[in-house]
């Protein structure tokens, strides 16, 4: 799966899944799965969590924006890498 801001602003809604203000888009998928960041878009400001979240028994990564209150949460299982 390849990922673009555009996806995240579009598909996402507002705190669907942590209660906050932020935009947010969760990546379900098992082991094996693979999601594939757009580099350019997903670098400045963007931060990835050392804390893992657990939502419906499953834990996820959080990426956050830090300036624009955007989240994506993506199931740990996924391999997460930037092209």
């Amino acid at each position: 799966l390849n990922l673009d801001l555009h996806s995240l602003l579009n598909e996402g809604g507002e705190g669907l899944f942590i209660n906050d203000d932020s935009q947010q888009l969760m990546i379900d998928g098992d082991m094996g799965d693979r999601i594939t960041l757009d580099r350019t878009q997903f670098s400045d400001g963007w931060l990835t969590s050392q804390n893992k979240v657990q939502i419906g028994g499953e834990n996820w990564t959080l990426l956050t924006h830090s300036q624009a209150h955007y989240t994506l949460l993506v199931n740990q299982e996924i391999e997460i890498t930037y092209g």
